[in-house]
């Protein structure tokens, strides 16, 4: 088996052998500044086939965690062949972690190329809901559920934006319609602790108590909080279908 530092070895060396006959007319460098990693020969393939690999390489680098570099080989790519893939997708899920503004400009040109997509509304949502752009999170996720009113994810997500902005009863039904009642308010009780509203916090997980005694969640925090400095918020989670 081999080890991380192997591991990392045999991705960049990939990466290297890709960059080599396909995406590699340009030195690697990062849009955010920085000197170029390698400057290889010119490429051998035609546009189309190297974007293809540039593609390819990109989502190697997305996996390592190299979003920079992978976010600068999907802009080579899309300059080689700009209808090839998803390019704005992509990338605006890479930006999201890098540059909110360029990530604004990805998502608002791919949804003008997808906009029936609910999973690309959702996760729009939840970038705006990270920049604490709740009333424009909150119409994002309407949006995806507009498009599809079991979208899961969208629910969930517009449930704890809702928390974000106090209203609790809309975020409890949103919530309990999800994942019923005693998870609904284990739900309100993590995030009011995450926020640092821990009386209303133990209110929430009292009653998902009464209807679930049992529950290891809420015991566990009320537990964690009686008895800092264990942070309980970061250790427990919502009851939920994913962050995305």
């Amino acid at each position: 088996m081999m080890n991380q530092l192997t591991r990392h070895a045999v991705l960049t060396l990939s990466a290297l052998a890709l960059f080599s006959v396909g995406c590699s007319s340009i030195p690697l460098k990062s849009p955010f500044g920085g000197k170029p990693t390698t400057s290889l020969g010119e490429s051998t393939l035609p546009p189309q086939d190297a974007a293809k690999v540039c593609v390819s390489t990109a989502k190697q680098l997305h996996e390592r965690g190299d979003l920079a570099q992978a976010a600068a080989m999907l802009e080579r790519g899309r300059a080689l062949a700009p209808k090839g893939y998803d390019y704005s997708r992509h990338l605006a899920s890479l930006y999201s972690d890098l540059d909110a503004a360029k990530a604004e400009t990805e998502y608002q040109a791919s949804l003008a190329q997808s906009p029936s997509d609910a999973d690309l509304w959702n996760d729009y949502g939840y970038f705006q809901y990270r920049q604490n752009r709740f009333a424009d999170a909150e119409k994002s996720y309407a949006r995806a559920l507009e498009l599809d009113p079991q979208h899961e994810k969208a629910n969930m997500n517009l449930a704890v934006n809702l928390v974000s902005q106090n209203r609790l009863p809309e975020a409890f039904t949103r919530f309990e319609n999800s994942v019923g009642p005693a998870a609904a308010h284990q739900n309100i009780g993590v995030l009011l602790a995450k926020q640092g509203r821990r009386d209303e916090a133990r209110v929430a997980f009292g009653n998902a108590l009464q209807i679930t005694p049992n529950s290891q969640v809420a015991t566990a925090f009320l537990k964690a909080m009686d008895n800092p400095p264990t942070d309980a918020s970061s250790e427990i989670s919502l009851t939920s279908f994913g962050s995305k």
